[in-house]
């Protein structure tokens, strides 16, 4: 990962990671688009890494830093 966001993604797969470790991520996800990150590129590394993006997809803190990167790419 070259951008902060899609370290976001990619360590998000881990998994030894639990919910709140998850939820801190969403933190950061949402820290890193307030001032400014391109919610873009680390889009299409999801999609490269989990598949096409979906709005129904299953809630859970796993799809929460997803659906928050997707929401802001809509902007």
């Amino acid at each position: 990962p070259d951008t902060p966001l899609k370290l976001v993604i990619f360590r998000i797969s881990d998994c030894l990671l639990d919910d709140n470790d998850l939820k801190e991520f969403k933190t950061i996800a949402e820290l890193l688009l307030k001032f400014g990150a391109d919610p873009a590129p680390a889009m299409i590394f999801a999609e490269e890494r989990y598949g096409k993006y979906s709005k129904e997809i299953e809630k859970n803190p796993f799809s929460d830093v997803w659906h928050t990167i997707a929401e802001a790419d809509k902007k």
